[in-house]
């Protein structure tokens, strides 16, 4: 049995989640109470998908800052791709950018339903554009990541069709 944790009396069992704690208190107390929760949020999920914490702070933000917060994830991503050398991870980080711009226009305009049902809302609502980007998307992830048939120079051409994506979903929070 473990000892008592500085979470709400929880029950820490393992070591990883005594270490996992204390790093996430020593995080506060380093950063300070009047911190951005998007830099906290970032910083405590280095170790995990940077999505996962997003989506455990979903139904606590507004739409703004949660829209704000997934298109921080999805610049997390574009640098990602940018960042490696390998055409097929950078196919998957590109569309992982693509995907969590979505979500986040998806739920700052309160759609729900499959990414398909969700893709078609969007276009209906804000433009081609979203229809053009996720076709962008499913290219990287079928033919890039999956199939591994596209180059440097065609990943390179996506990136830019991404970046695009991204400055037009920036523009929706204007």
């Amino acid at each position: 049995m473990g000892k008592e944790g500085g979470r709400s009396g929880e029950i820490l069992d393992s070591p990883r989640e005594v270490i996992s704690a204390a790093s996430s208190f020593n995080l506060f107390l380093t950063m300070g109470p009047f911190v951005d929760i998007q830099e906290v949020i970032l910083k405590i999920g280095e170790g995990i998908a940077p999505e996962d914490s997003v989506d455990a702070l979903a139904d606590r933000l507004d739409a703004e800052k949660l829209l704000k917060l997934r298109l921080d994830v999805s610049l997390f991503y574009l640098h990602r791709s940018e960042e490696t050398s390998s055409p097929q991870l950078a196919s998957e980080y590109l569309f992982k950018s693509v995907t969590e711009a979505l979500k986040g226009l998806a739920q700052y305009l309160g759609f729900k339903g499959s990414r398909s049902e969700i893709v078609s809302l969007l276009t209906e609502a804000l433009g081609d554009w979203v229809d053009e980007s996720w076709e962008v998307a499913m290219v990287l992830h079928y033919d890039g990541y999956i199939d591994n048939n596209l180059d440097e120079s065609d990943v390179a051409h996506y990136s830019i069709r991404v970046k695009e994506f991204l400055a037009k979903c920036y523009e929706v929070l204007t």
